[in-house]
């Protein structure tokens, strides 16, 4: 899946592993309402290795198209 977040005024990406979760899960993870009280939500790179965004800098989270 992609996260996509702001460093400043410019807007990046970032390919990550869904680490068996839904985009619901993820998205409910960054709910204030979840009550984890987290700043930083780590994601697991595809490319190996994990990378903290602050919660207030992710734009989206999305799910790439699936080729039938």
């Amino acid at each position: 899946m992609t996260i996509r977040y702001a460093v400043g005024s410019h807007e990046r990406t970032v390919d990550v592993l869904t680490g068996g979760f839904s985009i619901a899960d993820h998205v409910e993870r960054l709910e204030p309402t979840s009550g984890s009280g987290k700043e930083w939500i780590t994601f697991m790179l595809k490319a190996g290795g994990e990378i903290a965004l602050r919660d207030s800098s992710i734009v989206a989270i999305e799910m790439p198209p699936v080729e039938p």
